[in-house]
């Protein structure tokens, strides 16, 4: 769109090219996010400016940009102090220009978030110190990008132990106990409720549980095997079709990873051995359908651009008060076990996605979480029809 002296305030960015470049998930975990802009904003159209430069400003740390020749450096700090950016414009470096010639050096230091600039500017045949810039009489300047964080008290002793995940554990134990039967009709609602234990039959699968590709489950097919052995794979893609068992699965081995932590299995992690794994990790059983009503209902709360596609959103929703479900965890709780990779990640129900927009964002997210946390087992369930066109996706697990 841009073609001559007259194009202030006509040309077009568009949502489609912020949402492929700023909104990437790529982006997330990188120490520095830079976005490199030619033209100012006020040469976008208008109705085009405000929503890329609000968006540009929340998700970038640095925003670099040039056209008017003339240099300047200001801080963007919006409400949450932890999405300032800095904003830098080029000086002119060509000879015979009727702008002065002048350039920024710019230094970025990761912890705490700063950036140091560094203004020169050519005079009588080098480059000087540029002091004319405004507050800068030593022609530097420092801006912290960075929350300003309370000075931390001096530790005395030793660290607080972490938080006792023994009620989190003991609700998810007798969450996962029963099955309800649907169709059976008793007069007393416990009367449907039938033990895990008492009903639950070994799944068998192929593909995953020996041969190096998706576990698509099985019954009793040559070449099928129990579908736990499948579990020795650090990320595993269950595929399988409607009411096959892949949720009653996912709550089995919730069950009894539960059962090792609280005690409540044979031996130390006896339950864990017998899925074929190597210890018993804190179990986290996510209802897809949960969380991604959980995301919507947050970014509708939040009423801002949406926010980038990040493993966050799993640590929100597992420490969300409001689901009454992470009894005594808290986020920090949550991540420092994620971090540690004392965690398994078990998602279920991929294909629940109302539609295939949603099913993207969350297929990246899952992508987000999987690199964040790459010491925590993740297992994902799904029906095959959700997964014909994420071939990349599906290329990342076994």
């Amino acid at each position: 769109m841009a073609c001559g002296d007259d194009d202030r305030g006509r040309l077009l960015l568009g949502r489609y090219q912020v949402n492929q470049t700023v909104l990437h998930p790529d982006a997330e975990g990188a120490d520095w996010r830079l976005a490199l802009l030619h033209h100012p904003w006020d040469y976008l159209a208008e109705f085009d400016t405000h929503e890329a430069r609000r968006t540009i400003h929340l998700h970038r740390d640095l925003v670099l940009r040039g056209h008017l020749h003339a240099g300047e450096a200001f801080r963007v700090l919006p409400p949450d102090p932890a999405r300032a950016c800095l904003e830098l414009a080029a000086g002119c470096v060509y000879a015979g220009s009727r702008h002065p010639n002048a350039f920024q050096w710019i230094e970025l230091q990761p912890t705490p978030r700063r950036v140091r600039v560094l203004f020169r500017a050519w005079f009588e045949g080098q480059w000087i110190v540029d002091r004319n810039q405004p507050g800068c009489p030593d022609g530097a300047a420092d801006f912290d990008l960075a929350p300003v964080q309370p000075p931390v008290p001096p530790i005395t002793g030793r660290e607080p132990p972490p938080a006792d995940p023994t009620r989190y554990l003991d609700t998810l134990w007798e969450d996962t106990a029963n099955l309800a039967i649907r169709g059976i009709k008793t007069g007393r609602a416990e009367a449907n409720r039938i033990p895990i234990a008492d009903l639950y039959i070994e799944l068998q699968a192929t593909g995953g549980a020996g041969q190096g590709q998706d576990a698509r489950l099985a019954a009793h097919r040559p070449g099928a095997s129990p579908l736990h052995a499948a579990l020795v794979h650090h990320r595993l893609l269950v595929i399988g079709d409607p009411a096959c068992g892949k949720t009653t699965f996912l709550r089995w081995v919730a069950h009894c990873l539960a059962a090792d932590r609280l005690g409540r299995a044979p031996g130390p992690d006896a339950a864990a051995r017998h899925l074929g794994l190597e210890r018993a990790r804190l179990p986290l059983l996510v209802r897809i359908t949960d969380w991604l009503d959980f995301i919507a209902g947050q970014q509708e709360r939040r009423r801002g651009p949406p926010r980038a596609r990040t493993a966050e959103w799993l640590i929100e929703f597992l420490a969300d008060d409001a689901r009454g479900h992470n009894l005594g965890l808290g986020a920090d709780d949550f991540l420092r076990l994620l971090n540690a990779g004392d965690a398994m990640i078990l998602l279920d129900g991929l294909d629940e996605a109302p539609d295939q927009g949603r099913r993207r964002t969350l297929v990246e997210i899952i992508e987000c979480v999987a690199r964040a946390y790459r010491d925590c087992p993740l297992v994902v369930t799904s029906r095959p029809a959700a997964l014909q066109e994420a071939t990349e996706f599906r290329g990342q697990f076994t």
